[in-house]
C-alpha cells in the first residue's frame, strides 16, 4: 500500500470517529460511549500523526512548495492533540463537550483538506511510485508498532 492510500485511509477513519462524536445516533450499534470514542480517536490520532511526522512530512519538506504547509501541519497536530486531550477530561454531555467536538471537527476537516489538496497532490507529482510504496510500507510498520505498544500499555 502506498503512502497516499495509507494517509487517506487514516483521514477517513479519523473523520468517521469525529462524525460519531458529533452525531452519536449514527453509531449503528448504539453501544459506543462518547468516552470510548474519544479514547479511540486519541489513539488513532497519535498513530496517524506519528506516521505523518516521522515519515511523510520530512519527505515532503524537501520540496520548497511544501515547506510552509508542512510547518503549519505540525502546529495543527499540536492544536488537535490539545483539543482531544480536553475532550478526554470533559463530561461527554452538555454544551461544552459539543462545542469542543465541533471545534475539533472544523480543525481536523481543514487539516485534512489542506493536506490532501496540497501535500498528497504534490507527493503524487514529485515522488516516484517506488518512493510512495516505500513510505507506505514504513507507515504501516510504524502503525503496527504503535498499536502494539498501546495494547501493552493498556494490558
Amino acid at each position: 500500500m502506498d503512502a497516499i492510500t495509507v494517509l487517506r485511509g487514516g483521514h477517513r477513519e479519523v473523520s468517521r470517529l469525529i462524525g460519531l462524536l458529533e452525531n452519536p445516533a449514527a453509531d449503528s450499534t448504539n453501544r459506543t460511549s462518547s468516552g470510548l470514542l474519544v479514547d479511540q480517536l486519541q489513539h488513532l490520532l497519535k498513530v496517524h500523526s506519528s506516521i505523518e511526522e516521522r515519515v511523510f512530512y520530512p519527505t515532503m519538506a524537501r520540496f520548497e512548495e511544501a515547506t510552509a504547509i508542512v510547518q503549519h501541519s505540525y502546529l495543527e497536530h499540536d492544536a488537535i492533540d490539545s483539543l482531544v486531550a480536553d475532550l478526554s477530561r470533559m463530561e461527554s454531555t452538555g454544551k461544552a463537550f459539543t462545542a469542543k467536538v465541533q471545534e475539533l471537527s472544523r480543525l481536523v476537516s481543514q487539516h485534512i483538506s489542506n493536506e490532501e489538496r496540497v501535500l498528497l497532490f504534490l507527493a503524487e507529482k514529485q515522488c516516484s511510485r517506488a518512493e510512495l510504496e516505500e513510505m507506505g510500507a514504513l507507515m504501516e510498520e510504524l502503525k503496527q508498532v504503535r498499536s502494539q505498544a498501546a495494547t501493552r500499555r493498556r494490558g
